[in-house]
């Protein structure tokens, strides 16, 4: 989580509202962190996530674009 910056989408649809619903960067790696992914984490979004991560392994691509995996459906 280190690496995201502030306008990054690969995780999360707007990476500033997570950071302030989870009271700043340096919960990314607390319980609090993890309680917000585990409770608004759904079917829909584990294989939307799958299906980008495989897409961006087959494409021989050196890093993920700036895309949003939680919402993307993988065109």
């Amino acid at each position: 989580m280190n690496n995201l910056y502030s306008k990054s989408t690969v995780l999360f649809q707007n990476y500033i509202e997570v950071i302030k619903e989870i009271k700043g960067y340096n919960n990314l790696g607390t319980q609090r962190f993890y309680n917000y992914w585990i409770d608004g984490y759904t079917k829909e979004k584990d294989s939307n996530i799958k299906g980008s991560i495989r897409k961006f392994l087959l494409s021989g691509e050196y890093y993920m674009k700036n895309l949003n995996l939680v919402n993307d459906k993988n065109k």
